[in-house]
């Protein structure tokens, strides 16, 4: 998919992805990883990352779930919502409140929930535009956490989130460039083979304004995204360089995906010619692991705003 070879892996595993077993390793104990890493790996078990609420989307400072100590383990209380394959995973790592006063100043804590421990169900399977995943709702009713499948240290599971997450978004980066090269290459070669009125359809000035349009946007947007990769592989801590490259990446994606749906004219919008499909698909991009609005107001920050 990428031309000049995977950078997803930033070298020492600063930047995981939210829904791989690299959150896992870096943070869990070894008694977790033998139960948890190793079957994963071994694509045995499949994980999910529960954070987002109904009343705590972008701002997850804002979560309700409770985590309260008793007897040696933690009962669980709460309900997440939108969580990527949340009915398929065995276990999901929960965001939970620990310390009501501190809250995202060490008062968040992560956990593993086994999907069947008494008390954690799968309530609701969300209907989206998207063909690929129906995002579930959690919900957690007295769950007994052992206090051995805390994730990390207790109190550190906002800071832990927040760094997976970075990853998650320079993973999505990713993602859009595959899918917009995927379309482009596409429309040119539709441009180049459709004939309209005896020539090409790519002999008409407002189609190639398409085309053209499409791949500089895309080159512009595959070297802001490889600079930022290369930027966290010299050791930014990637909240800045993530966040401007699925900022970039996804709105790029959209416009592309729209262009391509242009370019084949009503072929385009049938969905036996696969281009619909990605134009749905690629609108969640800028919704998910931070909407656009937010990676803005992220990146404002760090430029001392």
């Amino acid at each position: 998919m990428y031309r000049h070879g995977s950078f997803l892996a930033a070298r020492g595993g600063v930047l995981p992805s939210v829904e791989g077993p690299t959150p896992i390793f870096r943070v869990a104990s070894e008694d977790l990883r033998q139960r948890y890493l190793e079957p994963l790996m071994r694509a045995e078990k499949e994980m999910c990352f529960a954070l987002t609420e109904p009343e705590a989307g972008s701002d997850a400072t804002q979560i309700r779930t409770r985590a309260e100590q008793k007897n040696g383990a933690y009962i669980l209380n709460g309900r997440k919502h939108f969580i990527t394959h949340g009915a398929e995973a065995d276990f999901a790592v929960v965001f939970a409140v620990t310390d009501m006063e501190k809250r995202a100043r060490g008062g968040i804590t992560a956990f593993i929930v086994e999907k069947g421990w008494p008390g954690f169900e799968v309530t609701r399977l969300a209907r989206t535009a998207s063909t690929v995943d129906l995002p579930a709702e959690l919900t957690f009713d007295n769950v007994e956490v052992p206090a051995a499948n805390v994730l990390g240290e207790e109190g550190q599971g906002f800071y832990a989130a927040m760094q997976w997450i970075n990853g998650g978004r320079l993973h999505i980066a990713a993602s859009a460039l595959g899918i917009a090269q995927h379309l482009f290459d596409s429309m040119l070669e539709y441009a180049r083979t459709r004939t309209a009125f005896g020539q090409p359809l790519g002999k008409n000035q407002y189609v190639q304004g398409y085309v053209v349009d499409s791949w500089c946007e895309l080159e512009s947007a595959r070297g802001l995204v490889y600079e930022m990769a290369s930027r966290i592989d010299d050791g930014s801590d990637g909240r800045r360089e993530a966040a401007a490259a699925k900022l970039v990446a996804t709105e790029m994606v959209g416009r592309v995906a729209d262009r391509a749906i242009q370019v084949y004219g009503g072929n385009g919008f049938m969905t036996e010619m696969g281009i619909e499909r990605f134009w749905r698909e690629v609108r969640a991009q800028r919704l998910y692991e931070g909407t656009s609005e937010i990676l803005r107001t992220n990146i404002a920050k760090t430029l001392g705003l």
